[in-house]
Formats: structure tokens, C-alpha cells, sequence
């Protein structure tokens, strides 16, 4: 049984419980305004709103059958004019709950024309001294009463399903943001620490010091990202402000061509503005669209270098890496690099473009969003 099957079954149960409960004074109304031996009649009434109540998966329209059916033979041979609140009970019940819509509101229908029926076709002489109007429009009201919780019921369900949707789409883009910054980290970390464990076997006869020194920044490299690593897993636990500061934001950028710069890249950043305007979510992305880019180069491009210029205005942030190179190939052709740096600039409602520039000379990365209020 799904969810929502398991909810219409307790929304039916509340309502067949009140109406079990507004059953008992039913049957005190029909008995003490009864002519004869009406009581048989009224106890089966009763007895099947009762039987709802404690067994919902009862059929609403057979509690309503039951009940116009009883009071045709009451009304006819006898006279019971309060057992019409049975009628009103059973239509409430039947357009509320009944889930066959066309049975439900025959079902109403039914009960609204059945005092008019008894009244002028039954017995003249026991029923001419009530007035059927009244009953009608009880019945009347019952169905709009009906309807209302029922329409009540369908929104809440409807409610019910679009947060339960966009929960899931909460979750699908928290996974989608972890997998970026995952993806992110252990590239970034690979390569710097690729690039100093080269320049040591090449230096490691000639200059042991040398190699020894690039040997310590990649142990320092794979620390560093061990403990952003850390950082972005808390994030499937927790997703508070702290969590998120814990991660790189703007002001680490120039940190972060230093470090390229350490491992053997030729980069040079030039920074216009005060890298810590941008908010958390706008610094760490600026920073993980250079660090891809700037991992990119080396993976892709050896030996060429890299300039990255950084503009921090009133409320945008540009962002532009170059790297110059005889034969720049083309780098994004697969893998997940530039697709993560487009979502992240999208996700701020900015763009990233990349490609060849300078005539196929060079390759450019240029990403733009606007920076949100501080």
C-alpha cells in the first residue's frame, strides 16, 4: 500500500468515526420523535454507521444503501421524521470518502430526492404533517459538506506529493553539489601532488635538497585535501553555515595559484577588487571554477602558462583563465570538468563559456555571475 492510499485510509477513518459517533444521536433523535415500532429500523441504521466506524474499509456507498433503503421502509409504513439525520450522516460519509466519484454523488443525489419521494408517493396519511423541504436541504448542505472535505483531502494529498517532490529534488541537487566538489577536490589534489612528485624524480640525483622540498609540498598538498575532503563529506551530515565556511571561499584563490606556482605552473594571477565581497556559496564557487581550470592546463596543455584574472565588482564577479600554448588541444571534450564549472556558474544565474582563443593559439575560460547581497 503507498503513502497515499495509507492517508485517504486514515483520512476515511476520522470521518467514518464522527459519523459513528453523530450516529448515536441520530438514533435518539429518530426514536423519540417515532410512531410504532420504528426502533428495529433505526438500530440498523445505526448499527452499520457503527460497523464503519470500527471496520473504514466498509464500503461508504453500502452504509448509504443501507440507510435510504431503511428509511424508505420507515417513512412508508411509519413515521420517523429524525431519522433523516441518518441520510445526512450517510451523504456526508459517501461524498467525503467514496473514491468512485460518480457513485458517490448518485448516492447524494438519491438521498436528496428521497423525502420528496416518501412524502408525496408513501403513505399520505402518516407523512403529510412534516415538511420534506427542510430535510432536502439538510441533505443539501451535507453534500456540500461532503465535497468540501473531500476537496480538502485531494489538496492536501496533492500538497502532500509536491513536497515530497521537491524534497527529492533537494536531495538530487545536494548529491549533484557533493559529487562536484569531490570531483573538484581529488582532481585538484592528484595533479599538484603529480606535479611535485615529476619535479622530484627529476631532481632528486642532481639537487636531493630540491627534491626533498618538493616531496614535502606534495604531503602537504594531500593533507590540505584530506581536510577538505572531510569538510565536504560533513556536508551529507549537516548543511549549516559552518560546514560551509569550512570550505575555500574567494580570498583563498591567490593561495591557490601559489600552490601551482610552487609545483612547477607557470601562473600568474592578477586580482581586481576585494576577494572577500562574494558570499561563501560565490568565493567557493570563483575558486573551484580556477582551481579546474588551472588543473586543466597541467593535465592537458604541459607547459603552458597561465594568467588568471580575477574581477570582483559592486555586484558581479568575472572571472577569466587563459593559457597560452602552441597546440592547445581540446581539453573538455569529455569528462566532467567543464559541466561541473557550468552548473556551478549556472546555479548562481551566471554563465561560463570555454574554448579556443587567439586563434587557436591559446584556451580560455571565462565565467560571470552576479554576487548576492552581503
Amino acid at each position: 500500500m503507498g503513502v497515499v492510499d495509507v492517508q485517504r485510509l486514515s483520512e476515511e477513518r476520522r470521518v467514518a468515526r464522527v459519523d459513528g459517533v453523530l450516529a448515536a444521536l441520530a438514533a435518539v433523535v429518530a426514536l423519540a420523535g417515532a410512531e410504532g415500532t420504528a426502533w428495529p429500523w433505526v438500530l440498523v441504521m445505526f448499527t452499520v454507521f457503527v460497523v464503519r466506524a470500527v471496520w473504514p474499509r466498509v464500503p461508504a456507498i453500502a452504509v448509504t444503501v443501507v440507510v435510504l433503503a431503511s428509511l424508505v421502509v420507515l417513512n412508508v409504513h411509519l413515521r420517523s421524521e429524525g431519522a433523516f439525520f441518518f441520510a445526512c450522516l450517510a451523504t456526508v460519509d459517501v461524498v467525503a470518502t467514496e473514491r468512485r466519484r460518480g457513485w458517490a454523488y448518485a448516492s447524494a443525489l438519491a438521498a436528496l430526492l428521497l423525502p420528496p419521494f416518501i412524502r408525496f408517493v408513501g403513505d399520505q396519511g402518516a407523512t403529510n404533517s412534516w415538511r420534506w423541504q427542510f430535510w432536502s436541504a439538510g441533505v443539501l448542505l451535507s453534500g456540500v459538506l461532503g465535497w468540501s472535505l473531500h476537496r480538502q483531502c485531494r489538496l492536501t494529498e496533492a500538497l502532500r506529493a509536491a513536497h515530497e517532490q521537491l524534497t527529492g529534488q533537494a536531495v538530487a541537487e545536494e548529491r549533484r553539489r557533493i559529487a562536484r566538489e569531490v570531483h573538484d577536490l581529488v582532481g585538484h589534489t592528484l595533479t599538484v601532488v603529480m606535479l611535485h612528485v615529476t619535479g622530484a624524480r627529476h631532481t632528486m640525483r642532481r639537487h636531493p635538497d630540491e627534491a626533498e622540498r618538493a616531496l614535502r609540498e606534495a604531503e602537504l598538498a594531500g593533507r590540505q585535501s584530506l581536510a577538505e575532503i572531510r569538510h565536504v563529506i560533513g556536508l551529507l551530515r549537516a548543511d549549516d553555515d559552518d560546514s560551509r565556511q569550512a570550505l575555500p571561499v574567494g580570498r583563498d584563490i591567490v593561495g591557490l595559484v601559489e600552490r601551482y606556482r610552487s609545483g612547477g605552473l607557470d601562473a600568474v594571477v592578477n586580482v581586481v577588487g576585494d576577494l572577500d565581497r562574494p558570499d561563501a556559496l560565490s568565493g567557493l564557487a570563483a575558486f573551484r571554477i580556477v582551481q579546474e581550470s588551472l588543473n586543466n592546463v597541467v593535465r592537458h596543455a604541459p607547459g603552458a602558462s597561465a594568467d588568471v584574472a580575477v574581477t570582483i565588482g559592486a555586484d558581479c564577479c568575472d572571472i577569466r583563465i587563459t593559457n597560452a600554448t602552441a597546440a592547445t588541444p581540446d581539453p573538455y571534450r569529455t569528462g566532467n570538468g567543464i559541466i561541473g564549472m557550468r552548473e556551478r556558474a549556472s546555479s548562481l544565474g551566471g554563465t561560463l563559456l570555454a574554448g579556443p582563443a587567439d586563434a587557436g593559439h591559446a584556451w580560455r575560460v571565462h565565467a560571470q555571475f552576479p554576487l548576492a547581497e552581503r
